[in-house]
């Protein structure tokens, strides 16, 4: 891995911290109204905070020119596979 590329990982994991006492809002997450739209439809009002710090994670991944797996380990029930659901649909 490059310098470079390695800062940059750092930035956006520093950038990422998400209150855990604090309801992080479907849409705050940087996904369309349309998927949010969705999300909504299934019952989620907000997300657990793994599902936010992912989801936020995977998109600037995404959105950015750096590549990389994530890899999260969370309890059962946690919503890990919406976590990683909602960034394959938004991409």
């Amino acid at each position: 891995m490059s310098a470079a590329r390695g800062k940059a990982q750092v930035e956006i994991l520093e950038d990422l911290y998400v209150d855990d006492k604090g309801e992080t809002g479907i849409e705050d997450v940087g996904i369309g109204a349309e998927l949010a739209a969705v999300v909504r439809s299934m019952g989620v009002k907000t997300w657990f905070p793994i599902q936010a710090e992912v989801i936020t994670l995977i998109l600037k991944l995404e959105r950015s020119a750096l590549q990389g797996d994530v890899i999260i380990s969370s309890p059962t029930g946690s919503g890990k596979t919406l976590a990683y659901a909602v960034p394959v649909v938004e991409c």
